[in-house]
């Protein structure tokens, strides 16, 4: 028999989502014979205790389904337990199956085909070849994703420049399964010709100073996190 644990209760408060030992995520259906093991002999179970009452708490201020929904459009758990007023850990127990369908999609979307890409190359093969060509360590490269209001999903790529932080963006169509630039930064790094697409004609080779960082477009360059209407978590939160 292997161990399992408790993480959270599903989005709709029908089952108990639990996690195994390599952290595999399960869901138990809350039926009959869930609630009367709970509440045998009329005592309630420490562990159904425990889940009303964390229920209970969260839903003071946030219901689990407003929790998951704000983590599932870029919210990080921590902007999520200020906001509902409670401890982040039991925002975590709603958070986990939706930071782990963020992480999915993100994945998803490095395998996707590039939509500008004439070969049909993966997202990641052409982003990790660009960055690699300006010296940019591509396991330094991290990846996201969070559902905006209308329902689609876009992509977020960050990486070190310097004493900053950059980022690009695409559009990740599951319909038609491909992935399209965003923002001007996704648009150099996607871009086959790259002086063209930012509306640039070539120039003669600059200093790293004059370039900013490792060389990739100056108005591009961000130093802050992706923001999905409310905010999007720096990657490492999912």
């Amino acid at each position: 028999m292997r161990p399992v644990r408790f993480v959270a209760l599903s989005e709709d408060g029908q089952a108990l989502v639990l996690a195994d030992e390599v952290g595999r995520l399960l869901a138990l259906p809350i039926d009959d014979r869930i609630s009367g093991a709970l509440q045998a002999d009329g005592t309630p179970h420490p562990v159904g205790t425990a889940v009303a009452v964390a229920n209970a708490e969260v839903m003071a201020s946030l219901s689990p389904r407003d929790i998951q929904a704000r983590i599932r459009s870029g919210e990080s758990a921590e902007d999520v337990a200020r906001v509902a007023g409670v401890p982040v850990d039991r925002v975590l127990r709603y958070a986990g199956p939706v930071l782990q369908e963020r992480a999915m999609l993100a994945q998803h979307a490095r395998r996707t085909r590039l939509k500008t890409s004439d070969s049909g190359a993966p997202l990641a093969e052409v982003v990790d070849s660009r960055l690699a060509q300006h010296g940019i360590d591509t396991e330094k490269i991290s990846w996201d994703a969070f559902r905006r209001e209308d329902g689609t999903w876009r992509i977020v790529a960050t990486w070190p420049s310097g004493k900053a932080t950059a980022q690009a963006m695409w559009d990740l169509d599951k319909g038609r399964q491909v992935v399209a630039p965003h923002d001007d930064m996704a648009q150099y790094l996607c871009a086959e010709r790259p002086t063209q697409i930012l509306g640039q004609e070539p120039v003669p080779e600059r200093t790293p100073h004059e370039r900013g960082g490792h060389g990739l477009p100056g108005p591009s360059r961000i130093n802050e996190p992706a923001r999905g209407g409310r905010g999007l978590p720096a990657a490492s939160d999912a």
